[in-house]
């Protein structure tokens, strides 16, 4: 687990768990402020990263915790580990090679994966206890 602090005073921690598709690993990114039970997990659009392809989800996550509204949860769901063709324009195509095959039971179980890990580990990740635990799913594809 890697952790930083970030220049908005919101400590952040990187890491990754068990995916179900590909290189069979869920990357997360946990954005925390303190004494807030509330937790958003962004559930990112098709063929979707973590930051977006310009950090728009990692905006999303600093306006949230730096507005104390919820600690963040950002993941990117497992996927191949696909050659990207540097004379290939089509952004879609390279995005999708990664994804060809994975059924939507397969990105359902990578979503549940990440939800069982925030709960199961609410009290390290983010000083609150499971009981206490207030955890919105938050699906968006911000194009």
């Amino acid at each position: 687990m890697e952790k930083q602090t970030e220049n908005l005073g919101i400590s952040t921690e990187s890491y990754s768990i068990n995916g179900t598709y590909g290189d069979g690993i869920i990357q997360i990114n946990t954005f925390k402020i303190e004494n807030n039970p509330n937790v958003t997990i962004n559930i990112h659009g098709t063929f979707g990263s973590m930051n977006g392809g310009s950090g728009k989800y990692r905006s999303f996550a600093e306006t949230l915790t730096t507005d104390g509204a919820s600690n963040v949860v950002l993941y990117e769901s497992s996927r191949k580990q696909a050659e990207i063709d540097p004379t290939t324009t089509d952004r879609y195509k390279q995005k999708q090679a990664k994804f060809i095959g994975k059924t939507f039971s397969d990105e359902l179980e990578d979503v549940r994966r990440v939800l069982r890990d925030t709960i199961e580990n609410s009290l390290s990740l983010f000083g609150v206890e499971k009981k206490d635990l207030i955890v919105t799913l938050n699906g968006n594809s911000l194009g």
